[in-house]
């Protein structure tokens, strides 16, 4: 009686390929296929053109009014000032990051496991407060409610809201607030090229 040679269930395997250590296709080399398929969605969910779709300024919504030209260079520096702060502060402070999707899964520091030194607290809250007096500024020198400029910071710099259906208001707001800030924060400007 002759008996039949074992099957393995599945897909026979493709030979003469790389693989990784767990038996999976290796992936290596493919950094252009994905790149290309960012490039692609950019292009189609926010009509970047070829040059600009591989700037990274494209990707987050404060750099993509920046190029679209709703707001100026300095105005952009000023929003990336404004974000770097608050984050700073609230790292410091031992908060939850500002934004939607914060979570703590069982407060995790960081890999020092310490508190930060009292100095470096000082100085977060200190930048934070001049951040805090150059919106209010804003707010009363224009004549908008302080709370509609703080939104919109924290809806651009924070949450990376797009812009693109704000109303007008909103964006002369945002405007307003970023021209404030980058004249609280002019050591921290930099040139563009």
């Amino acid at each position: 009686m002759k008996t039949r040679s074992m099957k393995r269930s599945g897909r026979k395997r493709i030979i003469n390929i790389k693989r990784q250590p767990n038996g999976q296709r290796s992936r290596a080399g493919q950094a252009d296929r994905t790149r290309s398929v960012a490039l692609e969605a950019r292009k189609r969910m926010h009509g970047a053109s070829k040059t600009n779709a591989a700037r990274p300024e494209w990707g987050f919504a404060l750099g993509r009014a920046m190029l679209k030209g709703d707001l100026s260079q300095l105005q952009f520096q000023s929003g990336l000032v404004a974000a770097d702060i608050i984050s700073f502060y609230y790292r410091m402070k031992g908060y939850k990051r500002p934004t939607p999707q914060a979570f703590d899964l069982f407060r995790v520091v960081g890999l020092s496991h310490t508190d930060a030194r009292p100095e470096t607290v000082a100085a977060a809250e200190a930048a934070y407060m001049r951040l805090q007096r150059a919106m209010r500024a804003a707010a009363s020198k224009n004549g908008h409610p302080y709370a509609s400029a703080s939104n919109t910071i924290h809806m651009a710099c924070i949450e990376d809201s797009d812009m693109g259906a704000w109303p007008i208001h909103m964006l002369r707001y945002l405007k307003d607030t970023l021209d404030a800030i980058a004249a609280e924060f002019p050591e921290r400007m930099v040139e563009l090229r």
